[in-house]
């Protein structure tokens, strides 16, 4: 477990950060910089200030990308004393009543965020937005997907955790996640007792519903004895791996935990995919594709895996792949945060889209969904003829058969 003071010591205040946090850059003002809110809690701690709407609203203005974190020359893990101070906020406070609404109904019930954004409700101005995001299928990969997919004996046996958004609103990409597995040699598993990882959940501040979900989805998957948990999702697979610290020592977490693999980091290591993928001859007739690709920090910045989607996108006959100008940069998503501080985000994307454009890629590829559906509003908001895909989108489409 961190400890928050020690923590809060180690930093020196040099602001060596500042120019690394997507908030500071938009806003510029010396509160949102790491060393702004990091005087806050420390302050908070030693009783200078109480939790006042000024002090909510600053720690619910950081994105927890860990742009901040990845530059500390010390070390400071300053996304995680940001999150310590919201539990506190919750713990005293406790959430928002709408907030707390809609977080309980995607705990309890499945088709909420589905029925509601299908209905088009705008439920105030705050989360007017929502009627941005694309409209969910009429069924859910869950309802369309059988929870045992038997492949040839001697493969590994790996349980597939779909996460909220791939199941309502991107089943396509959960079927070409099971398509890949499938043609790697894998027996899947698709517990139906699995959930939400948490996440939102921990990061508005709230330690039990997160612990709970957490406990529901590793009872899910440990019973099927499966040697990975594959996830589609960089947000789900960065928090899964973190269950052991939520837990702390308790041997069922840390068991879960080292099965976790993000499907990129599973193709590129456990399956050596990127082989198979140099196998398929290009066609004659196929024109090159251009393609540029996004980081997600939940994945480069919080699993340090960055080398794998490149290696697995550059492995594919006909690909020109091009890097953008800074792509580990965040969209600007940040779950929740996109709702609560859309001008925010929005003014966060634009740079990433503006990088996506000096690239001149016909296709940019992710591997979040948070990440893809910014990606998708900044494109459709500029009207690119650009394509955004999952990664294991483009690996099904051009994965083929061997020669």
């Amino acid at each position: 477990m961190l400890n928050i003071e020690t923590e809060l010591h180690r930093c020196n205040r040099c602001g060596r950060c500042m120019s690394d946090c997507p908030v500071y850059l938009e806003e510029t003002q010396e509160s949102m910089t790491a060393r702004g809110r990091l005087s806050l809690v420390e302050a908070y701690i030693q009783g200078k200030i109480c939790l006042t709407h000024r002090f909510k609203h600053i720690l619910s203005k950081c994105l927890l990308c860990g742009a901040c974190s990845d530059a500390c020359v010390a070390g400071v893990s300053v996304h995680e004393i940001i999150q310590w101070a919201r539990t506190e906020i919750t713990r005293k406070q406790k959430i928002r009543p709408l907030k707390q609404l809609l977080l309980q109904k995607f705990l309890e019930q499945d088709t909420f965020i589905s029925q509601l954004l299908r209905q088009g409700l705008r439920i105030n101005r705050q989360l007017h937005h929502l009627s941005k995001m694309p409209c969910p299928p009429k069924t859910t990969f869950m309802d369309n997907t059988s929870s045992f997919i038997p492949e040839s004996q001697g493969g590994l046996r790996v349980g597939y955790f779909v996460g909220c958004i791939a199941n309502h609103f991107f089943p396509h990409i959960g079927q070409a996640t099971i398509h890949i597995l499938k043609d790697g040699g894998c027996t899947i598993y698709v517990p139906r007792g699995q959930g939400c990882c948490g996440l939102p959940f921990f990061n508005a501040g709230d330690l039990g519903k997160a612990c709970s979900l957490a406990m529901r989805n590793m009872d899910a998957m440990l019973k099927q004895d499966v040697d990975y948990v594959i996830v589609s999702c960089a947000a789900c697979s960065s928090y899964l791996k973190d269950y052991k610290k939520l837990f702390g020592s308790d041997p069922k977490a840390q068991a879960f935990s080292s099965k976790v693999r993000d499907i990129s980091e599973f193709l590129a290591n456990e399956l050596s995919y990127a082989r198979r993928l140099k196998d398929k001859p290009f066609p004659a007739e196929a024109q090159t594709l251009r393609v540029t690709y996004h980081d997600p920090c939940h994945l480069k910045k919080r699993q340090k895996i960055f080398e794998e989607p490149r290696n697995l996108i550059q492995a594919i006959q006909g690909i020109d792949f091009v890097e953008m100008n800074a792509p580990d940069r965040c969209c600007g998503h940040g779950g929740s945060f996109h709702l609560e501080h859309y001008k925010l985000s929005l003014g966060i994307l634009k740079h990433k889209m503006d990088d996506i454009k000096e690239t001149g890629a016909q296709v940019v590829v992710t591997g979040c969904m948070g990440c893809l559906l910014q990606l998708k509003e900044g494109v459709n908001s500029e009207g690119l003829n650009t394509k955004v895909l999952h990664i294991a989108q483009l690996i099904d489409q051009y994965k083929g058969e061997p020669s």
